[in-house]
C-alpha cells in the first residue's frame, strides 16, 4: 500500500465519486458501471494524471506511461456480488504483459466489506488456465482460475484507507469476497503500460 492522497482530497474524491454513482444510477446503470469514462471527464482524468501517481508508474515501467483503461469497482452495502480468482490479462488481448494495475482506494477497505485478496508470487506462473464462473459464485466478472491457492503463497488481503493505492502486475491471481458489512467499499483502478504494449488481434 503506497499513501497518495491526503484525507482531505480523499474525501473529494469520494464527493466527487458520489456524484458519478448518482447520474449512473439515474440512467438505469450499476454500482460497476463506471468504465473507461476518464477519456471523456476532465475530473477523473486529473485523478489519474496525478503526478503523484505517475512517479509511481515510472518506477515500474518507465518514463512514458499510456493510462489505457479505468474502472470503478463499487460494492454496495450488504451486496453479495464477489470477484472470482482471476489474473486481469485473461481479459485483455494485449500485444504483451505489462499492464500495470492501481487501485486506488474511495472508501476505506478492509476484510469486512470485501477487501482484495492476491495470492503471492502467482504472477511467477505466466498465464494461467481458467473455467467460466458458476452462477452460485455471484461473480462481478466471468472468470474462476480452480485451485488458484495451488499458484503461490497463502492469500493476503489488500486492506487500504481511502486515498492510499495497490498496485499489481496483470499476471497476479487476486479476487475480492461479498461485502457482508453496511460500509460501501468503492475503489478506482487505473491500467497502465509502456507505449510498446498495443491491443492485439484488433481488441480495443
Amino acid at each position: 500500500k503506497i499513501d497518495i492522497f491526503t484525507k482531505e482530497e480523499a474525501e473529494s474524491i469520494r464527493n466527487y465519486f458520489d456524484s458519478l454513482l448518482l447520474k449512473a444510477k439515474e440512467k438505469g446503470h450499476n454500482s460497476y458501471a463506471i468504465n473507461g469514462w476518464h477519456s471523456s471527464l476532465a475530473n477523473l482524468y486529473k485523478i489519474i494524471s496525478d503526478s503523484r501517481i505517475s512517479d509511481v508508474m515510472e518506477d515500474l515501467i518507465g518514463e512514458n506511461i499510456i493510462c489505457w483503461g479505468s474502472h470503478f469497482f463499487c460494492k454496495e452495502p450488504y451486496s453479495k456480488e464477489t470477484v472470482s480468482w482471476h489474473q486481469d490479462i485473461s481479459y485483455w488481448p494485449m500485444s504483451e504483459s505489462k499492464t500495470i494495475t492501481v487501485w486506488l482506494a474511495i472508501d476505506d477497505v478492509d476484510e469486512t466489506n470485501g477487501s482484495m485478496k492476491v495470492i503471492p508470487k502467482s504472477h511467477l506462473h505466466g498465464q494461467i488456465n481458467f473455467d467460466k464462473s458458476k452462477e452460485s459464485e455471484n461473480n462481478v466478472l466471468n472468470q474462476s482460475i480452480v485451485n488458484a491457492e495451488d499458484y503461490g503463497a497463502a492469500p493476503v488481503s489488500i486492506n487500504l484507507k481511502a486515498g492510499q493505492i495497490e498496485v499489481h502486475s496483470d499476471l497476479l491471481v487476486h479476487g475480492s469476497s461479498a461485502n457482508n458489512s453496511p460500509n460501501r467499499r468503492a475503489g478506482l483502478t487505473m491500467r497502465f503500460v509502456p507505449p510498446e504494449v498495443v491491443p492485439f488481434n484488433g481488441w480495443g
